[in-house]
């Protein structure tokens, strides 16, 4: 890596990042018990969920330049629905039904957008 490794296995940066995503997660924790508004909860929490995908992306890379491309993509595609699979066993919990019919309709449409575009071209 180009960057000074601190604390042996991250970079400087990959550090700021995992301790960001800590703390706005506590901070969602805190403002969910405090029954804070529902939409920045939301806001928080997401952008807590998007700071976490970094670090699993540099990990999932690191790990696939080791087991060749077939296992890599395989990796890939199962830790990069773990943001979704956590969302939906959470609103499931919270029997928020539509959201969970709602992922489910994106999810045909995007499997259709790759069928076609396989078929295309």
């Amino acid at each position: 890596m180009d960057e000074k490794q601190v604390g042996g296995l991250m970079s400087r940066n990959e550090w700021l990042i995992t301790g960001g995503s800590v703390a706005l997660s506590v901070v969602a924790g805190l403002l969910t018990v405090m029954h804070a508004n529902a939409v920045l909860t939301f806001v928080v929490s997401g952008v807590a969920l998007a700071l976490l995908a970094a670090p699993v992306g540099i990990g999932t890379e690191q790990v696939g330049s080791r087991l060749g491309p077939g296992a890599t993509g395989v990796l890939q595609s199962s830790l990069g629905n773990l943001p979704e699979l956590f969302v939906g066993y959470f609103a499931l919990r919270s029997g928020l039904i539509t959201v969970i019919q709602a992922a489910l309709v994106a999810l045909i449409g995007l499997y259709a957008i790759v069928a076609v575009s396989f078929w295309w071209g």
